[in-house]
């Protein structure tokens, strides 16, 4: 039977049928089958004088494993074998495994005993082979073998060589089998575990090695599953070149590896090509079905997800175990198919600056300094971490001059390089017309606008440009980021030299002012009115800041139109009534527009989901224009009041009428806009009452009314109403309509004269913004999760409730809480304010280790208000702004959780700089070694995100509690574990957005561990700690019927 020339073997058995074949062999044959080995004997071909079929399986296998009995050497049919396997291991194509099945390694090594008289019983004279036999005998590994009288039965004797063969066959590598065993064998002669060759040590430079340890955080090579990894990002970011790393770092794993570089387009779904390609060519259908094998495949950019579908079809041919890596430019290629994706990042400065010297100078003179080696960083800012790019841009200025590299920078922008533009032009070439249209605008006008004004304006029909843009963001061509769409400065050079070509059929883009104008001029090119009967494929239209722009009639026709800016248009006065027609206008922007008073009459523009007004101060009426309006800034208009209308805007998510002067009223069906998210009404100085609210706003997340003259707040907040000089906010079924408020501003409000407790049951309200409300005389207690209250320059403020604000056991956000210029705060308001902030500190210490996981330290509770003195509960007090405190032994061991700050500040009316105002403390701690350690602490502060000035006057308490989870980290981190500080030293001091602020004193200071309640520290306050924990959660577990689920 002819041996085919594509077939291949693990294994070949070389042994005395006779003898062993059927017993041991037997079983030895059904072990290798059980572990999904493939291995050949000579009992599948036809016996004959003539070898030559044998010696070509010897020749097809991966190991010979060779089975010395006693009666071996009787056959000259094995030892004609073992010939050949000697000579297949000597040439390095071949790895042998002795087996001694009854006789012992000596004996066949030395052909002594019975093993010696078989093969000397005929005489030399009648077996002319003996020498060359005797020479194959002689080269038999003794040290290797696995020996019958080293285990205590044969099944476990068949155990040992399936389980070496096993381990041979993974560390054989990709390169050739070595002859020898011994690197892999014990002192023993068994093939040992501890021995198999590792991964081998690869040279890494350029930021490889950063790269290849992030991958391999991947692929868990040690894993039995099979794992799927993508390998994405943009043209010559280093795809391929990780992928090969990768790939020879660990290959020597697996006996089927290979890097399938060419993904042929003809793949289709009855291809088995990966199984034909796998092994050189060879046929492994049959292969892989006989004896599933763990592979390694990479399959280097890969276009299309069907391609790798094809290719791996359900993966039942593959082991599991195997490991796939796909490199893509394209991630939604691969999204679906693979287990986890890494994005190839670009080079940083230092690894970029080193490769393109590397190339630009040839590795010869890389040290360049001066004028050339500023040139290099601008070269690298443009190339931008990307390697195929700082390789070509290297390459292409290597030899030149310091001229030419100055005149080539100068183009860089515009001309692309031939080799870059190639291979970004075939990522180009398999877009959708769709796509390149969209590719090309954001390379031509679109860089670095929001992502949103962008969408409106690629998408002439509506629903898909959202889809374009992420199959472009998808495809590593564009990324958003920041709300922005950026794209890489390669890409936008090719995108804009495409763009501005001839060969578009979409048209050529023009973007230079001046180009512009000189290719009007050379075309001689008119504007007429001719434009309107070229207008109705137009999506969007720019003329913010035409200041003698009075006629819109040229665009009476745009009926695609999305996007219309008319900013700064200040002589324009009308609207065209022809703009009814423009059933796709999205956005429309007439900020400014001050002689603009009204919109045309029966406006309906279907679409409009954005109309912005700000500022026409002359705009009187607003009527109904479109039920999608979802933004709508009528701040700084004339309008006096609001059309019952507005009830049919369902999707109104923001209602802005800030500055609103003339607005008296607010209609009363206000509560019909069940998406309004954010109602503004800042400003609004004519504005005495909110309508009686009926139904629920659960959506409503900011309510302003800073600046109003409301009287009685929303009537969603007041079931009842006994107004006797004071606004009170009383507790109503209603409550839970704003269950979803967050922010709510009732500043420079001087009507209101206090609030009333149910304020607590917005669970969710997270800023209460009171600042000079002159007329207010107390504050309730507050809902547990609020992060900032302001109540500065409140002049008559009093009283605060007791507790200041609900506390939750599992507390973990940052609060602050702001009483500055509030002269008339009596001493048991000061005296409950002090109290919160020391008990929030302690209920907070349970969540602190999900807070912070970092070295910095962050104040977690801050509050501030008049007064001269630190509170008695600090530990260790002092004057003036240094304190030295002694540490007690153990303190960091005993339920240590934070500290707690303190600074009496004096300010001598002084006026806040760029609106930015923070006391800190410097931090020192010594141990009995005299090392120390340094940590800046926020105490507290003010900030301002409007433009106004505060200024505080007299002397005021800072108080603010840090957390410090990683004192512990940061000893081990020196050596210092057992080293604990003893000593503190901390200094505090004021800064402003000028620096330090000069006028301002600490003329006081505190300082206090805070220990968890359970700890001995705080022990001695446990009854206290109880108390105030009873006082403060009572209320909280009272209101939890009204918390949402």
């Amino acid at each position: 039977m002819a041996a085919s020339s594509g077939e291949s073997w693990q294994v070949f058995i070389n042994f005395r049928g006779e003898e062993l074949r059927g017993n041991f062999i037997s079983h030895l044959e059904g072990a290798l089958t059980l572990a999904e080995i493939k291995y050949y004997i000579d009992t599948k071909e036809v016996p004959s004088e003539d070898l030559t079929v044998l010696f070509t399986r010897i020749e097809q296998s991966e190991i010979a494993l060779c089975i010395f009995s006693s009666k071996y050497a009787e056959s000259k049919w094995c030892l004609d074998e073992l010939v050949k396997i000697t000579e297949q291991v000597e040439k390095g194509k071949l790895r042998i495994i002795p087996v001694f099945f009854n006789v012992t390694p000596e004996e066949v090594k030395e052909q002594k005993g019975e093993f010696g008289l078989k093969l000397y019983g005929e005489g030399k004279r009648k077996r002319p082979n003996i020498s060359a036999w005797e020479n194959a005998l002689d080269s038999v590994p003794s040290k290797i073998g696995l020996n019958l009288k080293n285990f205590r039965n044969e099944r476990e004797f068949v155990d040992k060589i399936v389980d070496s063969v096993k381990r041979v066959l993974e560390v054989i590598p990709l390169n050739g089998i070595s002859k020898d065993l011994s690197s892999v064998s014990d002192s023993n002669g068994n093939i040992s575990s501890s021995h198999i060759e590792q991964p081998k040590a690869l040279p890494l430079d350029y930021g490889m090695e950063q790269r290849l340890k992030q991958l391999e955080e991947k692929l868990d090579f040690d894993s039995l599953e099979t794992q799927i990894v993508g390998i994405v990002g943009m043209p010559g970011i280093g795809k391929t070149a990780l992928a090969e790393m990768h790939f020879k770092k660990w290959n020597n794993r697996f006996v089927f590896k290979k890097i399938i570089r060419v993904i042929r387009e003809e793949i289709n779904d009855e291809s088995d090509w990966l199984k034909d390609t796998l092994l050189n060519g060879k046929e492994l259908n049959h292969k892989a079905q006989n004896f599933k094998r763990k592979i390694f495949v990479v399959l280097d950019d890969v276009s299309h997800k069907n391609q790798v579908k094809f290719l791996l079809k359900n993966l039942e041919w593959i082991k599991k175990g195997s490991k796939i890596v796909i490199t893509t430019r394209d991630k939604s290629t691969i999204a679906e198919l693979v287990h986890d994706i890494y994005i190839v990042p670009g080079l940083n400065d230092k690894d970029a600056l080193e490769l393109f010297k590397h190339h630009a100078f040839n590795d010869q003179d890389s040290s360049k300094t001066g004028n050339l080696l500023k040139l290099c960083k601008k070269y690298v800012d443009y190339a931008g971490g990307n390697p195929g790019a700082l390789k070509e841009l290297g390459k292409e200025l290597c030899g030149e001059d310091e001229a030419h590299w100055e005149a080539r920078l100068a183009t860089l922008p515009h001309c692309c390089n031939p080799k870059i533009q190639s291979e970004l032009r075939i990522s180009y070439d398999k877009l959708s017309e769709q796509q390149k249209d969209a590719f090309l605008d954001i390379a031509c006008f679109f860089r670095s606008e929001e992502e949103d004004y962008v969408k409106c304006l690629l998408d002439p029909y509506g629903p898909d440009s959202s889809e374009v843009v992420r199959d472009l963001a998808e495809k590593l061509l564009i990324c958003i980021s920041a709300g922005r769409i950026e794209m890489h400065n390669l890409l936008c050079t090719f995108g804009q030299e495409l763009g501005s070509s001839d060969e578009n059929k979409s048209g050529k883009r023009m973007w230079n002012h001046e180009k512009i104008k000189n290719t009007l001029r050379s075309e001689q090119i008119i504007l007429s009115q001719r434009i309107k009967k070229e207008t109705p494929w137009l999506k969007w239209v720019d003329l913010s800041y035409s200041n003698k722009l009075t006629d819109l009639s040229a665009l009476s026709k745009a009926f695609h139109l999305r996007r219309l800016n008319l900013e700064g248009c200040t002589v324009l006065d009308k609207l065209p009534e022809e703009m009814k027609n423009m059933k796709s206008l999205v956005f429309l922007n007439l900020r400014g527009c001050t002689m603009l008073s009204s919109l045309p009459e029966r406006l309906d523009l279907v679409s409009l989901k954005t109309l912005i007004l700000s500022g026409c101060s002359k705009f009187i009426n607003f009527e109904l224009i479109s039920e999608n309006l979802e933004f709508l800034h009528l701040d700084g208009t004339a309008i006096q009041n609001l059309p019952w209308a507005i009830q049919n805007f369902q999707k109104l998510v923001l209602l802005n009428l800030k500055d609103c002067k003339m607005l008296k009223f607010l209609p009363e069906c206000l509560d019909k806009l069940k998406a309004l998210e954010e109602l503004i009404l800042s400003g609004c100085g004519k504005l005495t009452s909110f309508p009686d609210t009926k139904e629920k706003m659960e959506n409503l997340q900011i309510l302003l009314l800073d600046g109003t003259k409301i009287k009685e707040l929303p009537n969603i907040l007041l079931h009842s109403c006994n107004f006797k000089g004071q606004v009170v906010l009383h507790r109503s079924p209603g409550m839970n309509g704003l269950s979803m408020l967050r922010r709510l501003c009732l500043s420079r409000n001087e009507e209101i004269c206090s609030l009333h407790s149910s304020i607590s049951q917005l669970y969710h309200l997270n800023w209460i913004d009171l600042k000079y409300c002159k007329n207010l005389l107390s504050i309730p207690t507050l809902p547990p999760n609020l992060q900032c209250l302001d109540a500065h320059a409140c002049n008559s403020l009093k009283e605060v409730a007791s507790p200041l604000a609900l506390l939750m056991p599992t507390q973990k956000i940052p609060c602050s809480f702001i009483f500055t210029n509030c002269e008339k705060l009596e001493q048991d308001a000061k005296k409950e304010i002090i109290c919160y902030a020391h008990n929030k500190s302690r209920m907070i210490s349970d969540a602190l280790n999900r807070h912070n996981k970092g070295l910095a330290f962050e104040a977690l509770v801050a509050t501030c208000f008049p007064g001269s003195e630190v509170p008695a509960w600090f530990s260790h007090r002092a004057s003036g702004a240094v304190l030295d405190p002694e540490l007690p032994r153990h303190w960091s061991k005993s339920g240590f959780v934070g500290i707690a700050l303190c600074a009496i500040v004096s300010f001598k009316d002084h006026t806040i700089q760029n609106n930015n105002l923070q006391v800190k403390c410097i931090c020192e701690f010594n141990n009995v070694e005299t090392s120390s350690s340094y940590f800046n602490c926020h105490v507290g502060g003010l900030s301002e995100t409007v433009d106004e000035q505060r200024m505080i006057k007299s002397t005021h308490v800072f108080i603010g509690y840090t957390n410090w989870l990683n004192i512990n980290k940061f000893q081990e981190k020196d050596g210092e574990k057992e080293c604990v500080p003893t000593k503190a030293s901390i200094k505090f001091e004021v800064i402003d957005g000028t620096g330090k602020a000069s006028n301002c004193e600490v003329l006081k200071c505190g300082f206090s561990l805070v220990f968890e309640s359970g700890s001995w520290e705080a022990s001695s306050r446990r009854e206290d700690l109880e108390q105030v924990e009873n006082r403060w959660l009572g209320p909280l577990r009272r209101i939890r019927r009204f918390l949402p689920l």
